[in-house]
């Protein structure tokens, strides 16, 4: 009776492995296969959930190229022509939205007998003020909350910024499993 919903839970871990498993070596004959696609991904999550929530603001892509531009000088050491990076921070964007499309992955449901297909994304875009703003979505941020990134003592307060992006999406099913994990802490 639980499988549909244990899969459908299962659809925010896809896209980091995915990622994670999709290294740099097609791009440019290899140049940047040492560059962790798992640790940029959590990077640039950390930076949408920064941004979009703590800061309140929408990301531009100029602004989400200045900081991958910066985290990949800074942590893989680069060198390279600053078009060839850009070319590379464009390749790693694409490969984190999915081009725009969402990831699918196909499951078995045991009650319908049939297959499905659960589909998820980390980052979402809209057309806002005369451009393309993204911000992470409500799954985005429930994978990164579940690796334990933030420390304990933040928690509830994390888990009321995404019950506010819940109930801004109407993704009330979503936004109740939030206050079941929030209802959880304060008993703990």
């Amino acid at each position: 009776d639980e499988h549909e919903e244990r899969m459908v839970n299962l659809k925010m871990y896809y896209p980091f492995f995915i990622l994670y498993d999709h290294s740099l070596t097609q791009f440019k004959e290899g140049r940047y296969e040492g560059i962790d696609m798992g640790y940029v991904t959590m990077s640039v999550l950390r930076f949408f959930i920064e941004e979009n929530n703590f800061n309140d603001m929408a990301v531009t892509y100029s602004q989400y190229e200045d900081f991958l531009s910066r985290l990949l000088y800074r942590d893989f050491n680069l060198e390279g022509q600053p078009e060839e990076i850009r070319e590379l921070v464009q390749y790693i964007f694409d490969k984190i939205t999915n081009e725009g499309r969402p990831f699918a992955f196909d499951y078995f449901e045991p009650k319908s007998r049939s297959m499905k297909v659960g589909r998820t994304r980390l980052i979402e875009s809209s057309y806002r003020d005369g451009e393309i703003v993204y911000q992470i979505s409500s799954d985005g941020i429930a994978f990164y909350l579940d690796t334990k990134e933030t420390k304990d003592e933040s928690k509830i307060s994390i888990q009321q910024i995404l019950l506010e992006k819940m109930i801004r999406s109407k993704n009330f099913r979503g936004g109740v499993e939030v206050i079941r994990r929030i209802n959880s802490e304060a008993v703990s």
